[in-house]
């Protein structure tokens, strides 16, 4: 998590303050640096998505680049703001993410939990009874 806010600001301090970020390169970064830092090792950490106080760590991290996004006060919600991007909530995405990481390594035979019954190889149990992710286009 202090990895994806370090990235975070560290793309943002690389323009000076007086620049202002259009809104789709703000979107850029965070769809191609932030997410991506958050989504290594994910099919490991997976579990700790359900986490309340990871959740809200999830929408406070969300909320910087809605904030710059939009431009709108700091008071705003950021559940608000992520219906008005059109944005799924985070956490959402990241266990969608795994999912799709999870169901991929099982198809390649790369998934070989010791026991289904605990830990990050429970989602492995999970998924057992799907054939295919879903895909909505």
């Amino acid at each position: 998590m202090n990895t994806a806010y370090r990235a975070f600001w560290t793309c943002k301090r690389t323009f000076g303050k007086t620049w202002v970020l259009k809104p789709r390169v703000v979107h850029w970064i965070y769809t191609m640096v932030i997410t991506h830092v958050l989504a290594y090792n994910l099919t490991i950490w997976w579990l700790r998505i359900r986490n309340n106080v990871r959740r809200t760590e999830f929408s406070k991290l969300q909320r910087l680049p809605c904030l710059d996004k939009t431009g709108v006060m700091e008071i705003t919600p950021a559940a608000a703001m992520e219906v008005l991007l059109e944005l799924l909530p985070l956490h959402v995405m990241t266990e969608a993410e795994a999912q799709v990481g999870i169901y991929r390594l099982m198809c390649t035979q790369q998934w070989r939990p010791k026991s289904t019954n605990f830990g990050h190889t429970k989602k492995s149990w999970d998924m057992g009874a799907q054939t295919q992710p879903t895909y909505v286009v």
